[in-house]
């Protein structure tokens, strides 16, 4: 499996209360300026450095998974609102981890060439959450079955390296896991390992959700 990241720098996200601030100053005359309507307001509201930090959850405490449980949810977002979902911009996945640090294939030892864990996002509906296991921290899940289920991948570990290392991957409202976004969708963040003797370690995950501040709340 080769590496395909979409990464960006950690940022600092802004609060509602921030843009609250903001456009009381900006509706608001001033000895310079005449006040600003509500509508251009909302524009400047609209600009990705007025996002803001609508949701986030990590896990607390170090786990790993081997090729056995294949599959574990890590972090999974409460069922989005049809407001949420219309608001959503950016969902921003934190990950701290590494492999077992040893396989037989010294030719890919340090790079991403033929790394068995990984880490995936998955977009999962309300409706497609019966019979499946769905909630954070059981060891094995078959949500994969439907062909409804959306998935992306976001992060492999490095190959044969057994120190953890840091990766913060962005996913934008654009990109087409979040198409047709809608109420009651679920946004998990799942690890996954896969053949005999490939362990994946996670020592911190987080998911953060960015909104557009529609300035209703």
């Amino acid at each position: 499996m080769s590496e395909d990241p979409c990464q960006s720098p950690p940022s600092t996200f802004l609060t509602r209360e921030s843009n609250r601030q903001l456009m009381s100053v900006l509706s608001a005359p001033s000895a310079h300026r005449r006040a600003l309507p509500r509508e251009l307001i909302l524009q400047i509201l609209s600009h990705p450095s007025r996002w803001v930090l609508a949701w986030s959850d990590k896990i607390i405490d170090p786990t790993s998974l081997n090729h056995i449980e294949h599959a574990r949810i890590l972090l999974s977002t409460p069922a989005l609102t049809a407001r949420s979902a219309r608001l959503l911009r950016e969902v921003v996945f934190t990950i701290r981890s590494h492999d077992q640090g040893w396989s037989s294939f010294p030719e890919h030892h340090g790079t991403f060439e033929n790394s068995w864990t990984w880490f995936e996002a998955v977009v999962l509906n309300k409706s497609e959450e019966s019979g499946h296991a769905t909630n954070v921290g059981l060891n094995s899940i078959d949500i994969f079955d439907s062909t409804n289920v959306r998935r992306h991948h976001l992060q492999s570990n490095r190959h044969a390296i057994g120190q953890a290392e840091d990766h913060t991957i962005s996913i934008g409202r654009g990109h087409e896991i979040f198409n047709g976004l809608k109420a009651e969708d679920r946004i998990l963040l799942v690890a996954f390992a896969q053949y005999s003797g490939w362990v994946n370690h996670i020592q911190d995950a987080k998911i953060e959700i960015l909104e557009e501040d529609d300035l209703n709340e």
